[in-house]
């Protein structure tokens, strides 16, 4: 997965390579190894590069095997920011004078400048792309992904969630965007619950829990069936909706109802 050397004129391999494998994560990223194990982590992969030997000059490099495609998207976009820089790196990527990260199929890189606050761009890159070209091929991105692809949907804004989607815990897990509504953003989501059954019990814990702080519900008919409307005690106005084995979701509304056209948009990608 990563190179002893060659990537740049001057860089090479500094010591061995690593790997990390269940509770050892903790070893290497302590702060951080919980995280990872939401994800499905599976392995780590981990090399220092130096230039010309100079500690000061490095570049720390890790390749997390995760549990799928869409857990290793997960992860990776817990890190991107809307606006980071793009880069054509595996399924997708952005970089910044620190660092470059992309994924690519189950797999998550981390590059790291190590010594210095910034580093070249172009050394970043050139490493990348060797590690990418070593890492098995895959399609651009989950197609859980497709779910959320709605008109309103505000690019680079897409996370996944393993468990307690808005800190719910009945929302296991699911996909999470910003998108634009009447000119200011507002949460979509989609809750992937696997089966019919599944996403109504999920639908209906949630209707409960609203019901049991008092909460008034609406339901508004909808040729699919009632999207529930209400105000959530964290996140305002909220609409929501099982739909097959999905959950589809608006919130952080001013008014439930103005929530509407965004589950149609959200309907329309499950059909």
């Amino acid at each position: 997965m990563l190179p002893a050397s060659g990537f740049s004129p001057g860089w090479a391999l500094e010591g061995s390579i690593k790997k990390y494998t269940g509770e050892d994560l903790f070893e290497y990223i302590n702060g951080e190894a919980e995280l990872y194990l939401q994800f499905g982590f599976k392995m780590l992969t981990a090399g220092l590069y130096l230039k010309d030997g100079n500690e000061k000059l490095g570049i720390a490099a890790d390749v997390y095997e995760m549990g799928s495609d869409l857990e290793a998207f997960g992860i990776y976009a817990n890190y991107r920011k809307p606006k980071a820089e793009p880069v054509k790196a595996g399924s997708g990527g952005f970089v910044s004078p620190s660092q470059l990260m992309f994924y690519q199929g189950r797999y998550f890189v981390q590059l790291n400048a190590s010594g210095t606050a910034t580093q070249d761009q172009a050394v970043f890159l050139n490493l990348a792309g060797l590690v990418s070209r070593n890492l098995p091929a895959s399609p651009q991105s989950p197609p859980e992904l497709a779910l959320l692809r709605i008109p309103a949907l505000i690019p680079n804004t897409e996370k996944y969630i393993p468990r307690s989607v808005l800190g719910y815990p009945f929302f296991k897990k699911g996909l999470t965007a910003q998108a634009l509504l009447d000119g200011r953003p507002v949460r979509i989501f989609v809750l992937l619950e696997g089966s019919i059954g599944g996403a109504s019990q999920t639908a209906q814990a949630y209707e409960k829990a609203l019901k049991e702080k008092g909460i008034a519900l609406k339901k508004a008919p909808e040729s699919s069936g009632e999207v529930l409307c209400a105000q959530d005690p964290l996140y305002g106005g909220v609409c929501l909706q099982p739909l097959g084995k999905y959950v589809l979701g608006v919130v952080d509304l001013q008014d439930p109802a103005q929530g509407l056209p965004l589950i149609r948009q959200l309907q329309e990608r499950i059909h």
